[in-house]
């Protein structure tokens, strides 16, 4: 079995910011920023439509790439814990997750 090899001139930048930061300065780039750096180019970067989907579909839940995050917690969590979690549900949390241009989602406990 051959080995494939990238060309020295890709990059592969896990970090979101990072990316963003090699598109904003290489000609021609391509690659793949979450919607938050999306939001932050302000027409600055144009996306690539897959399927003709474009990521103004993510809050309809029809985008057929999303990332989601993970917030992992013990099973006894303790009073601070369970504060922070009411506040990220409550409507002030969800506007400060909205204001950031991420995409709260619903929360399973």
């Amino acid at each position: 079995m051959a080995s494939v090899k990238e060309a020295p001139e890709i990059l592969n930048l896990p970090k979101s910011a990072d990316m963003f930061g090699a598109l904003g300065t290489t000609h021609n780039a391509i690659g793949p920023v979450d919607s938050i750096a999306l939001g932050d180019a302000a027409g600055k970067f144009k996306e690539i439509k897959v399927d003709n989907k474009s990521h103004q579909m993510l809050e309809s839940g029809k985008w057929p790439f999303v990332l989601r995050n993970n917030l992992v917690l013990r099973k006894n969590r303790g009073e601070g814990v369970k504060r922070f979690m009411a506040f990220i549900k409550s409507p002030e949390g969800q506007a400060i997750i909205k204001s950031e241009k991420a995409i709260p989602t619903v929360f399973k406990f």
